[in-house]
């Protein structure tokens, strides 16, 4: 059953697995924590919902993701909108340097259709387990090349305002429809 929820992910040698919402992984613990709530509440300012949720695991040696976003523009290209959506990662164990911790692109929210990538001004996030970081869904952002002896595991979780849904993510990476069932079976706050 493992292999249905196998997850297509950027990045040679990843490892990402789609969670279905039955137990255990539908332990509101895992992402029912009113400081995270609170948190993305204000960064929505309106009801919002678990779009998707993902486990993403980099063995030592796995590469360099490419620079990606998570979603296009809604209406058009040259939009500047609110966020709709965020991204929350969660470290499964402490992320030094040599494993690649997750890199961010301020100021780059148009789509990477454009040839995007970051140079100089890219920020990284070395973090320890447990710690949440929080961005906005369009911001440029990858993971890079894991050069340590352990794993890097992770759990990604995306909220978004109740009227967004991702259907590219489920179209893209050819997701069964055992997995889009799961997936779409909502937690609404």
């Amino acid at each position: 059953e493992g292999d249905d929820f196998l997850y297509p992910c950027q990045g040679e040698g990843r490892i990402e697995h789609m969670l279905p919402f039955r137990s255990p992984f539908n332990d509101s613990a895992i992402y029912d924590d009113p400081r995270l709530l609170e948190v993305v509440g204000d960064f929505l300012r309106e009801q919002f919902k678990l779009e998707l949720m993902t486990v993403i695991t980099s063995p030592p040696g796995s590469g360099d993701q490419r620079w990606h976003q998570g979603f296009r523009y809604l209406f058009h290209p040259e939009e500047r909108l609110p966020p709709y959506a965020v991204v929350a990662t969660l470290p499964l164990a402490d992320v030094h340097p040599l494993m690649g911790p997750s890199e961010i692109c301020p100021g780059r929210k148009l789509r990477f259709y454009y040839g995007y990538r970051c140079h100089a001004h890219s920020l990284s996030m070395g973090s320890t387990t447990g710690t949440l970081i929080l961005f906005d869904y369009k911001l440029l952002h990858r993971g890079p090349a894991n050069k340590a002896s352990i794993e890097r595991p992770m759990v990604s979780m995306v909220f978004s305002k109740v009227f967004f849904l991702n259907a590219e993510a489920f179209v893209n990476r050819g997701i069964s429809l055992l997995q889009t069932v799961h997936q779409r079976r909502y937690w609404e706050h």
